[in-house]
């Protein structure tokens, strides 16, 4: 089963540590982490040249000096959440990219108003400046700088490139024999897969006519940009038509917050609370400046919002900042994501008096939930008469099961992570498909959480993950929200289990022979298999080779290269050799001094 047989969906989730607290905000649960960004501005002449996006008191501007508005209104954006957040955590760069060379305009910096002032003396000399020559960008070096500028920082890394080339690089240019586009994309490779760097490409229209001559593959990701933007960042090619959506788009892409709304409308968020305090629960302030990253939202008007809290499903409404719920049928018949029907009043929680929404069901609602950290006995390798149904079908490529740890010792949105949510697509193979509906049925009756390998390439070392079934969950009117299907939730630095993987003893005696890449092409065709101790020498460079699996890191090549003499040294250096592996001539018993 290939990834293409696979539906990712983003999901938010917040976790309440203290669960006394009957209030919650959103700064504690991860909403305002770290992010730093660099932006690369191409400059070149199409970007420099005047285009159909109009401001308010110049008229039609540049694409780059639009860029730079929107780069500039993300910045302010940055700011409003460092603020809100508690202190400066976030930090940004500027680079343009001219004609076969790469210039800081902007060091990484926190945004403050000294980043703003920068912003506006470019805005003024893009304003006023006459168009470049040449459209080839120096890529290579501009992931240079960004990579020294993110290299060491805690939180998120993203690059954004704005630009209107789809084909950027020089095919004339050539660095000891590679040309320049394969050195860009092993170079945007190094930082997606080893450094956890996300690129992120914004592909400005080169006019308002492209949509009304038909023409919706101006910009063609197949020439370039599809091997170097990550996956996460390839959907974000975005055909803007005004400046507003330029800068509303631009905002919403760096928006540090946990939180993602999956429908557009609708976030989900889990927030346990001591027994007997459901109604407590959602009597909580809710931030809706972090509630903003779906584009549809209007802080002026009313936002729903599905509060689970492990056992019900409810769905409420946010008005001014305040969760209200509609009616005491909320908690009633709502288990594993049955549908109620909820009335069209609101009434505040906050309001005195008697309290009609008092709950029938009050007892292992709000169960401890522990962070998770797989100790000895938590986890669980199960016999196999009782996974028979998930056996039945070979695995598939993209995972490999390593055990199962029980659900009650899992918290499934641990440290205020956002799982994805996956479920199978329409048309994908019926064998992988039946073996993940057994899977999920299994996981569902043992109540337990899977610890698996995912690969998402061939050539990738695999991530660490917990798959956790969930139901299918319904809206009040009956209609399906979400099929069934998994969380999955890539495991943190600390929460991994290493395995030890060692192919299997052979009983014949192992060849002297042997090379370091057959030993690593050994171990990594029997990942996930009982650990079995191998004599051999080179069992240093096997724990190197582990090592670096287990960082995510590419395998260190242990090959040595071979010296390529000419004719006439070779025959000289048999000659030595044959001297030297002589009986006649030996070490001699004395070194020779030097001569002073």
């Amino acid at each position: 089963m290939s990834l293409q047989a696979l539906n990712f969906h983003n999901l938010g989730g917040v976790v309440e540590d203290d669960q006394k607290s009957k209030e919650a905000k959103f700064e504690k649960y991860g909403a305002f982490h770290k992010t730093n960004i660099v932006f690369m501005l191409d400059m070149t002449s199409e970007m420099m040249s005047e285009s159909f996006l109009e401001e308010k008191d110049h008229g039609k501007v540049p694409l780059a000096y639009a860029c730079l508005l929107a780069i500039r209104a993300a910045i302010i954006d940055m700011i409003k959440h460092s603020s809100l957040g508690g202190g400066g955590r976030d930090r940004v760069a500027l680079l343009g990219l001219l004609h076969d060379r790469t210039v800081v305009l902007l060091d990484l910096q926190l945004p403050s108003a000294k980043t703003l002032e920068t912003i506006d003396d470019l805005r003024k000399t893009l304003r006023k400046s006459r168009k470049l020559e040449g459209k080839h960008i120096d890529l290579a070096r501009a992931f240079d700088i960004a990579f020294t500028f993110l290299s060491g920082l805690e939180g998120d890394a993203q690059i954004f490139i704005c630009t209107v080339n789809d084909d950027p690089c020089d095919k004339t240019k050539k660095q000891r024999g590679v040309s320049e586009e394969q050195l860009v994309r092993s170079k945007a490779a190094d930082l997606t897969r080893n450094h956890d760097v996300s690129i992120k490409l914004l592909a400005v229209p080169r006019s308002d006519d492209d949509e009304d001559d038909g023409d919706e593959d101006s910009f063609d990701m197949t020439k370039f940009w599809q091997h170097v933007v990550s996956e996460s960042g390839s959907g974000e090619r975005l055909v803007l038509e005004s400046l507003s959506d330029l800068a509303q788009n631009i905002k919403a892409l760096t928006r540090p917050t946990a939180i993602t709304v999956p429908s557009g409308s609708k976030l989900k968020l889990r927030m346990p609370c001591a027994p007997g305090d459901i109604r407590d629960k959602l009597v909580m302030h809710v931030n809706l400046y972090a509630l903003s990253r779906s584009r549809d939202f209007d802080p002026s008007k009313s936002f729903k919002v599905d509060v689970d809290d492990g056992h019900f499903l409810t769905e409420a409404k946010v008005r001014d900042g305040k969760i209200l719920h509609p009616s005491p049928d909320t908690f009633e018949g709502r288990l594993d994501g049955a549908s109620s029907n909820d009335a069209d009043g609101e009434k505040d929680l906050d309001a005195p008096g008697e309290d009609p929404y008092e709950p029938k069901v009050t007892e292992g609602l709000y169960k401890k939930l522990r962070v998770l950290q797989f100790l000895d006995n938590d986890l669980k390798h199960w016999t196999l008469d009782e996974l028979k149904g998930v056996i039945e079908h070979d695995n598939p490529r993209t995972v490999d099961i390593l055990g199962f740890i029980p659900q009650n010792a899992v918290n499934t949105e641990f440290r205020g992570q956002s799982p994805q949510y996956m479920t199978l697509v329409k048309g994908s193979d019926s064998e992988a498909e039946e073996w993940w509906t057994s899977l999920w049925h299994c996981c569902r009756k043992l109540d337990v959480a899977c610890l698996a390998l995912l690969y998402l390439r061939e050539t990738n070392s695999p991530k660490q993950i917990l798959l956790s079934a969930h139901p299918a969950h319904f809206d009040q009117y009956g209609s399906m929200r979400l099929p069934s299907g998994f969380y999955i939730h890539y495991l943190p630095f600390r929460d991994r289990i290493y395995v030890e993987v060692r192919p299997p003893i052979s009983e014949e005696k192992p060849k002297p022979d042997v090379t370091a890449m057959e030993t690593i092409e050994a171990c990594l065709n029997h990942v996930s298999k009982k650990f079995v101790p191998v004599k051999n020498k080179k069992s240093e460079r096997q724990w190197k080779v582990l090592e670096a699996l287990a960082l995510d890191k590419a395998p260190p090549d242990f090959t040595v290269p071979k010296p390529n003499y000419p004719k006439e040294i070779t025959g000289h250096l048999k000659t030595l050799k044959a001297l030297c592996g002589s009986e006649a001539v030996g070490p001699t018993a004395k070194k020779p001094r030097r001569g002073k």
